[in-house]
């Protein structure tokens, strides 16, 4: 058989174009036969024509090869082939394990299973990054109806409310409506006003008719009544209507009497005499008034005397307090003042640039019981404020000419950083704490200095010696000066002013009674005159009234008096007595006729003026209306109609004439806000689309759609695609195909661990069985062990796949199936290898599907009788030549696996070519190796360097020298050994 991979080369240009093609030949070949298919670039059908056998593919090629030569069986030839190149790699060996792991097995399955469970894995993942990007889209235009459709809304009433033209002069669709909406009260209102006009004149017919006839017969009535002697009691009527009208006037100044001197809680009198006792206290209280007046003004100036000084302090604390809230430090208000003025002038911060000393310091909390003793002695100093020499002339010339109350000292000092600085405690200096600031470290040598820091000692006795001491209380001492007592300017020290509005607040607190009883004294007294002023005015009003301006009882008896007489003169004379009762009735009857009349008569003269109004008015609107209809200039249609009625109706009473106009005002004022609202509901929705579209761009620029509002029908499209697919559905989808991948991709991928483990301990069996029959070491046979390492990640790792692919339950929440998805996703990617990495793999990656991992090999030579006479774990002691004895026995055995025929007693494919083979092996050592794979039915051809070949020399059946010329060209002799003594020659081959 003949196998020839041809190659045709094409050149197009500079570079040439190579095609091989791979054929084989049953039989022998003659390669010239081949140059009149190179013209045909090699074509199948002209290679078929040559009896030669053409492959698409190099593994067609490969596995015709490896088929006629009886190298292995399936994939076995090729499995072969990497173990041999492998071996021929050289690869250094520390381990058995490393070396059975790399040399003899081969890449597990669970690489190729892993691989297409992350392709179909990329594909749901895929479609759960898609179903994901949908409801993210969805959720993000979710609202994209609701906009439209307010923007359609506030369009809509926009220009409807726009075309009704209110604020334009001239004929608008709203001056139309508006006049003809008045038109229609207007002639409401003339039809109700004729109706009432001719009530009205019934009644007062009805009423003028009625009261000329009850005059007729009450004259008929006095004439009958004077015929019969009935002057007597008409004289007694008139002098009671006379009293009543006096009784009236007599009531009314009796309840001005009681309204006047409510203040004395007097009764009114009802007698003469009880009238003229009330006088009499009047006068007698008029004439002590003076006194008592002068007395309570008195009281008053006492109490106001009092009061002031506490609202001056007061008002003082409250000034202060509201000062202090807008700064840091203790300073007094009076202070603060008179530093911001000179900041002002010169253009300072008055709180960076103008500090005061006592806003630089503060008095250690553990120190708080030395604060009167630190106020005392650092008072004055404290009030003084520093400024930067620099800036000390700028300062004085800027505060010249301004008017500064009280008088301030400042002090000119140089900047220097801060630095932490603890002084003795036992001094004042010591007790401090110091504000970072460009001017703490002059205030720390300001107030450590001598004649200002002064000793803090515990009781008066301590004074005594040398230098200024002070104690708790205050009491300073100098040698023979000393001093004590307290300012009244309160604390001043302190970076913050928390303690001092503390104080303020307490003293506030505590003047508030004081002050509360001071102004309950003051309202009592001020209650006292002004009730002593009331009463005043009372008694004046008592002197200054009459008795018979208020005896309305008096009159009430007189008149009860002569209505007896009227009595008994009725008594006398029936017939007067009837008459007298058919005139009472009738006067009665006259009176209520006339009020009629006269209502009436007023009536009409307040309709006939509306009238005449309500016509004048229908003219002016009517002739607004006609020529706006006559010249078509301005149209109502249906739409604005209902509009402008329903606003109308909403808020306004619709029937009434009187308000129009007002209501007219108002519906301008109305229809404007509409149009505003409209104007910013249609401004609203249009930011807020395209807000949503410049946020939908930002994630997603797959469609060719600006983010303007000119652009929402092509992201409605979007939206309505999306709806009507349905996430749902699309969800459920998602689901079952997530089901279906994890119970069968994972399923498989956890059942290739188990079986690519099984396939290395099954490996091992007919491995072991070759070794078994080679003598190895000297010692007895090697054997090859294996054990299944035990890792908590890898236990992890597999538990997982176990439960992953234990299929998913369609009965899971959505929250449960995300949260499984996930787990899922973290358990691919550790056995994927991530976007953009360069190599075929991951440690993590092979630290969790490269099964040859998970066990340990181990070599043990076994005895005649099976016992473990040595173990071969770590190769890093042996010699070169034990580990190629080792490497040998191990990879040997493992090609005749491979090979597929370790039952025969040679391979069916014997030759095997090693370059530089066992030359780091002593004679001993490669005599045993040579001996393993010759005993394994390998045909060994070595090649080796010239003074390497006295290692295998005894083992040689051919050796074969191959030189080259200084021309280039290559020789190959054969080397013999020297004659035997019986005349033989001895041949050792070695290439």
């Amino acid at each position: 058989m003949a196998i020839q991979p041809l190659s045709s080369v094409r050149v197009t240009g500079a570079s040439p174009d190579v095609t091989t093609t791979y054929a084989t030949c049953d039989g022998s070949l003659d390669l010239s036969k081949l140059e009149s298919l190179a013209a045909t670039r090699f074509d199948r059908r002209s290679l078929r024509a040559a009896n030669l056998t053409p492959y698409k593919t190099f593994r067609e090629f490969e596995d015709t090869i490896h088929t006629r030569l009886g190298i292995g069986g399936g994939d076995g030839g090729r499995k072969a082939m990497r173990l041999l190149a492998r071996v021929q790699a050289g690869m250094e060996v520390k381990r058995v394990d490393s070396l059975y792991r790399t040399m003899v097995l081969e890449r597990p399955v669970t690489y190729e299973v892993a691989d297409r469970a992350l392709e179909h894995f990329a594909d749901l993942e895929a479609s759960y990054a898609k179903m994901l990007d949908e409801s993210s889209k969805l959720k993000t235009l979710e609202r994209l109806p609701e906009l439209q459709r307010d923007l359609s809304d506030a369009q809509r009433r926009t220009l409807i409310i726009e075309q009704f033209g209110v604020g334009q002069t001239g004929p608008t669709p709203f001056q139309l409506w508006r006049l003809r909406t008045e038109l229609g009260l207007l002639d409401a209102a003339v039809d109700q006003n004729c109706q009432d006009r001719r009530e009205t004149q019934a009644a007062f017919d009805k009423s003028a008719t009625e009261e000329a006839d009850q005059e007729a017969r009450l004259d008929a009535i006095a004439e009958e009544k004077r015929a019969n002697g009935g002057d007597a009691i008409d004289a007694r009527q008139r002098q009671i209507q006379e009293l009543r009208s006096r009784q009236d006037d007599a009531y009314a100044a009796s309840i001005r009497f009681q309204e006047r001197t409510r203040a004395l809680e007097l009764v009114t009198p009802e007698t003469s005499e009880e009238f003229v006792q009330a006088q009499s206290d009047a006068a007698e209280f008029l004439q002590a008034y003076d006194d008592r007046e002068e007395q309570l003004r008195h009281d008053e100036a006492e109490i106001l005397g009092e009061r002031a000084p506490v609202m001056s302090r007061r008002a003082e604390l409250m000034a202060e307090q509201s000062s202090l809230k807008s700064r840091t430090g203790m300073m007094p208000d009076g202070l603060h003042i008179a530093r911001v003025k000179m900041a002002q002038a010169a253009g300072l911060d008055p709180m960076e640039d103008l500090p005061f000393v006592g806003e630089l310091i503060d008095v250690l909390p553990e120190e708080e019981s030395w604060r009167k003793a630190i106020e005392t002695t650092l008072g004055g100093l404290a009030r003084t404020v520093l400024v930067d020499k620099e800036q000390l002339e700028h300062l004085s010339a800027s505060i010249e000419s301004v008017s500064i109350r009280p008088r301030i000292r400042f002090q000119a000092v140089g900047l220097e950083p801060h630095e932490a600085w603890k002084g003795d405690p036992t001094f004042v200096s010591g007790k401090l704490a110091y504000k970072e600031s460009m001017f703490s470290k002059w205030v720390q040598g300001r107030v450590s200095s001598a004649g200002v820091d002064h000793e803090c000692v515990s009781t008066a006795a301590a004074l005594s010696g040398r230098g200024a001491r002070v104690t708790a209380s205050g009491q300073t001492r100098n040698g023979n000066r000393g001093a004590h007592g307290e300012s009244n300017d309160g604390n001043v020290i302190g970076f913050s002013n928390e303690r001092r509005l503390a104080d303020i607040e307490a003293e506030l607190d505590a003047t508030a009674p004081l002050l509360r009883a001071i102004d309950d004294r003051l309202q009592q007294v001020r209650e006292r005159l002004a009730s002593l002023r009331s009463q005043r005015e009372a008694h004046r009003y008592v002197q200054d009234c009459s008795w018979t301006s208020i005896d309305r009882l008096g009159i009430a008896r007189r008149i009860e008096e002569i209505e007896g007489e009227i009595a008994r003169l009725r008594e006398n004379s029936s017939l007067l007595d009837e008459l007298q009762t058919q005139e009472d009735r009738l006067k009665q009857l006259l009176s209520d006729s006339r009020r009629a009349r006269i209502l009436a008569s007023d009536q009409l003269e307040k309709l006939n003026k509306e009238h005449s109004r309500l016509v004048t008015e229908q003219d002016l609107v009517i002739s607004g209306i006609d020529p706006i209809e006559q010249q078509q200039s301005a149209v109502v249609t249906e739409e604005q109609q209902t509009y402008l009625d329903d606003m109308f109706a909403s808020s306004w009473d619709t029937t009434s004439l009187k308000s129009f106009s007002a209501n007219m005002k108002a519906l301008r004022t109305r229809l404007d806000q509409e149009l505003n609202t409209a104007k910013r509901d249609q401004t609203k929705a249009t930011k807020a689309m395209e807000a949503m579209f410049e946020q939908y761009k930002q994630r997603w620029t797959e469609h060719n759609l600006g983010v303007t509002v000119a652009s929402a029908d092509g992201f409605r499209e979007i939206f309505d695609r999306i709806t009507s697919e349905g996430l749902h559905e699309r969800r459920d989808r998602w689901r079952r195909e997530f089901a279906a991948w994890s119970s069968d991709d994972l399923l498989r991928l956890n059942d290739a661990f188990d079986s690519a483990l099984e396939d290395i301990e099954k490996r091992l069996t007919p491995i072991n069985r070759i070794l078994k029959r080679l003598p190895f070491g000297g010692k007895g046979v090697l054997q090859i062990k294996h054990q299944r390492l035990g890792n908590e990640d890898l236990g992890k790792f597999r538990r997982d796949l176990r439960t992953l692919s234990s299929g998913l339950a369609m009965e899971l929440t959505d929250h449960q199936v995300e949260a499984r998805f996930k787990k899922l996703r973290e358990f691919m990617a550790k056995i994927s290898i991530p976007v953009g990495h360069t190599k075929s793999s991951t440690s993590q990656r092979d630290r969790y599907l490269d099964v040859r991992h998970h066990v340990m090999i181990t070599a043990v030579c076994k005895d005649e009788h099976g016992r473990e006479v040595a173990t071969y774990d770590s190769l890093g002691g042996k010699s070169g030549g034990e580990t190629q004895e080792l490497v040998a026995f191990i990879v040997g055995a493992a090609l005749r696996y491979q090979l597929g025929d370790e039952t025969r007693s040679r391979p069916r494919f014997a030759p095997v070519f090693l370059d530089e083979g066992f030359v780091k092996s002593d004679s001993e050592f490669a005599g045993r190796a040579v001996r393993a794979w010759q005993s394994l039915g390998f045909q060994l051809i070595i090649g080796a360097p010239l003074d390497k070949v006295t290692a295998l020399e005894p083992y040689m059946d051919l050796l074969l020298l191959v030189t080259k010329s200084a021309e280039g060209y290559s020789f190959v002799s054969e080397l013999k050994d020297a004659p035997t003594d019986d005349g033989g020659d001895q041949y050792r081959v070695a290439v």
